[in-house]
């Protein structure tokens, strides 16, 4: 496919002398990404990255309503746009077929059934007629506690019933920056009033938007993960604001910056699936493998054979989609994952990558004996060798020693943050090298210290790792147009003349892990759900089920269930004082 993309990219840019077609209608090199201050309109990803593209009516369901539409008058303009913003922001309006006259925002503005069947399923019946045979989906939702999140959860919904034995993998992405996070109010059933409404204005009528704001955040945020992680196979949140740490230049993060950091991440840790495996030549020979898989699992006990016969692990070609999912999620009661990975040009004052995988591992220590070996009689002893644990490239960077940076919505800093206090139950690690890697066969130097560093420290029950022999620039392309010039712009410090080098340095790290990390997000999910549907604000829950925007208070039982059973689920080892004493409020707040 990066092939077949790569001479499309290549015709483009004989047809269009090096430069991209923007959205109205002119021309704008394809040597920089977008400027937020730039008068012009911006460019999209879309016009960046591997053109020519099909037209969107070609695979696009778009919503029947402008979400950017406001009133032309002044007068209810402001009561109007609340609404909206209510209605774009409920899980239930977008899970549950609507009328205009339930949302009371005017006509057409509801996600009717008539709009889903004729409009959305036919396009994802389209999409399948064009498969020969589906294995599986990759669903990316965009805000999950929103509209997107209800209507995701329906696709999947009526995805399980269509496609029984196809997998599903969903991605929620929070575009949520830390400083609308932190200016929410927390919630806490104890703390609350009653959640009437407030009659008055200016810091009353302000205070009154804030909680109702995080009361509905609360409230679908709970109900898009009860949604989303029970209809998908594996399910995994993925924060934005964190994911722009990894990409940020001069510490100025940006959604551009943040989505490719993303697109980076999630490419590398999909990679198992999707690699070819064997590939015969014109002449019949089979060529070399570009890629090792290396895996730790009973699901392939007995099946899985080393491909050389000399790794003390199965290893294979490539997996299937089933497979992918059955070694990340090595029980049903563990579906939900978290990404950390490193995307990041190599400075000069940066630890090697290189350097932090091999550390502790037996490609080192036999390394090490051999120039003891050859340099035996020609010094005086220095003491024994030291003596170090493989893995620790696995931790966060900074005071650990790690080179990952969290990009699922977890802690970076504090005992929680640390992967060695958590038990793991699956890890898989993903590698592209960068382009000047001094290795000449990637695949078979990195793959066994990748395979010790998840088994021999963190001992999950599944590790699977991934190496390939292909750089970013060697999928992308060194070209000054398409994808060339995207990545190029991306991964250059916005300081330097060339970006040539940071290209070049660019490896690309990324870990996959289902473990009890990612008990404070469902804690802190499951416990502002608990709040949201306390008696302290019943009056809130009240209104928003006659607008629509939320179900009756009963219908939330199971998902108030579902979520605590699911963070029971991840919950820290004893010991460990990571788990969270404060057990739910909503029981005890609603007992008479």
């Amino acid at each position: 496919q990066a092939r077949r993309q790569l001479q499309r990219q290549q015709q483009v840019a004989r047809e269009s002398s090096d430069a991209v077609q923007n959205g109205s209608g002119g021309t704008t090199e394809a040597t920089a990404p977008p400027s937020e201050e730039s008068s012009g309109p911006d460019l999209a990803w879309i016009d960046f990255f591997m053109p020519p593209h099909p037209s969107l009516s070609s695979y696009a369901a778009p919503l029947p309503f402008n979400t950017s539409s406001t009133p032309s008058s002044a007068s209810g303009q402001k009561q109007t746009v609340q609404q909206q913003h209510g209605y774009l922001s409920s899980y239930f309006a977008g899970y549950h077929a609507s009328s205009s006259a339930t949302t009371g925002l005017g006509s057409g503005m509801s996600l009717s059934t008539t709009w889903r069947e004729d409009v959305l399923s036919e396009k994802v019946r389209k999409l399948l007629e064009d498969c020969d045979a589906v294995r599986g989906f990759n669903v990316v939702v965009e805000g999950g506690a929103s509209l997107h999140g209800g209507l995701a959860t329906s696709l999947l919904e009526e995805l399980g019933d269509e496609c029984r034995s196809a997998g599903r993998i969903c991605y929620s992405v929070d575009p949520t920056s830390k400083d609308d996070e932190d200016g929410r109010v927390k919630l806490k059933a104890s703390e609350f009033g009653r959640g009437g409404m407030m009659v008055g204005g200016g810091a009353d009528s302000m205070a009154e938007a804030k909680v109702i704001e995080s009361f509905r955040s609360a409230l679908n945020g709970g109900l898009s993960l009860y949604g989303l992680s029970s209809n998908s196979d594996i399910f995994l949140p993925i924060s934005l604001s964190n994911c722009g740490d990894a990409l940020a230049h001069g510490g100025k993060d940006s959604v551009f910056l943040s989505s490719a950091a993303a697109a980076l991440a999630i490419e590398a840790s999909t990679l198992p699936y999707r690699l070819l495996g064997s590939q015969f030549s014109s002449a019949g020979t089979i060529a070399p493998l570009k890629s090792k898989i290396g895996i730790q699992s009973g699901y392939f006990a007995g099946s899985g054979q080393s491909l050389n016969g000399s790794d003390p692990y199965a290893t294979a070609e490539r997996l299937s989609f089933h497979e992918f999912v059955s070694c990340l999620k090595p029980s049903n009661r563990h579906s939900i994952l978290e990404l950390d990975a490193r995307v990041r040009p190599q400075g000069e004052t940066d630890t090697s990558l290189d350097d932090a995988l091999m550390r502790g591992t037996s490609v080192e220590r036999k390394r090490i004996e051999a120039e003891a070996n050859l340099h035996r009689g020609r010094h005086r002893y220095s003491g024994p060798p030291r003596v170090e644990e493989p893995g620790m490239w696995l931790e966060n960077c900074g005071s650990y020693g790690g080179q990952l940076l969290p990009f699922s919505p977890l802690s970076a800093s504090g005992a929680a943050s640390v992967r060695s206090n958590h038990a793991h139950f699956a890890l898989s690690t993903s590698y592209r090298p960068a382009a000047s890697d001094p290795s000449s066969d990637p695949a078979a130097a990195y793959i066994t210290p990748i395979m010790e560093g998840m088994g021999i420290k963190y001992r999950p029950q599944v590790s699977l790792g991934s190496v390939v022999r292909q750089s970013i620039r060697g999928l992308t392309g060194n070209a000054g147009y398409a994808a060339g010039a995207y990545w190029k712009s991306v991964l250059g410090d916005s300081d330097q003349t060339s970006t040539d080098d940071s290209y070049l340095k660019t490896p690309v790290l990324s870990v996959l892990g289902n473990s009890t990390r990612i008990y404070p997000y469902l804690n802190s999910t499951s416990m502002n759900l608990s709040a949201a549907l306390s008696r302290k604000y019943r009056g809130y829950m009240a209104r928003d089920t006659m607008a629509g925007l939320a179900p009756e208070d009963e219908d939330c039982s199971e998902a108030i269930e579902a979520c605590f059973e699911t963070r029971d689920a991840y919950e820290p080892p004893l010991g460990s004082g990571l788990a969270d004493d404060d057990e739910g409020g909503y029981f005890s707040e609603n007992e008479d």
